[in-house]
């Protein structure tokens, strides 16, 4: 099935979904912290790393249009795809920033992001924290 890409001002649902033209759309090969998961700061500290990822996404993108290539559709009509700001790879940026991790179930094309991240301890980084399919596990 071929997919047209959509374009808009998005708003963020999580760190790896946001809404589009009035749909779902979750960013490939991209997977982050559940909004109610808590994570462990530098210090040993519990912070809700689901909502920072959620904060830095939204702040990154503020009022820009996005444009997604649509890679696909779930039964429940989510859509899957490549989001861009201008030239960035919006999934590149949230890994990058440490505020989302590679699904490498779906890819390998984000790993490199994940691996300058934590080398720099950057978002989740920085201490320590539940992979998000190892936290929808436990919930």
């Amino acid at each position: 099935m071929n997919y047209p890409a959509i374009s808009g001002i998005s708003r963020i649902v999580k760190g790896d979904t946001l809404t589009l033209s009035g749909r779902i759309v979750r960013l490939f090969g991209v997977a982050s912290p559940d909004i109610s998961q808590t994570c462990a700061d530098n210090q040993g500290r519990g912070y809700r790393c689901g909502q920072q990822s959620i904060s830095w996404l939204s702040g990154w993108l503020a009022e820009n249009v996005i444009k997604c290539h649509i890679l696909g559709e779930d039964k429940q009509g989510v859509l899957t795809g490549v989001c861009m700001l201008g030239p960035y790879d919006i999934g590149a940026a949230i890994v990058n920033a440490g505020w989302a991790v590679a699904d490498t179930k779906q890819t390998q094309i984000y790993l490199n992001y994940q691996n300058q991240a934590s080398q720099s301890k950057r978002g989740l980084w920085q201490g320590k924290f539940y992979m998000p399919w190892d936290w929808q596990k436990i919930k």
